[in-house]
């Protein structure tokens, strides 16, 4: 079992885009979950951009620095960051 200890969560609605950068050194792993019923919310995770349609969770483990949201429309979304 792996112990972390940092953790850091943000959550809001997004119309447009936001950085977000992480307060330590890097995040082992994140989820991603776009709360919006009808709108998708996109994401930038180490130059590579996805989509989270609406109700998606995504989780993964890798190290990161920043996260790039970005929103077409009104969207409620949380990031959980551990590491």
């Amino acid at each position: 079992m792996a112990l972390y200890a940092n953790f850091k969560s943000y959550e809001g609605n997004l119309s447009g885009s936001e950085t977000i950068d992480f307060p330590w050194n890097r995040a082992y792993g994140a989820i991603i979950m776009n709360d919006s019923s009808s709108t998708n919310l996109s994401y930038t995770l180490n130059g590579e951009m996805a989509t989270l349609k609406p109700t998606e969770t995504i989780s993964f483990a890798m190290q990161i620095k920043s996260l790039v949201l970005s929103a077409s429309g009104d969207v409620a979304y949380r990031v959980l960051l551990y590491g």
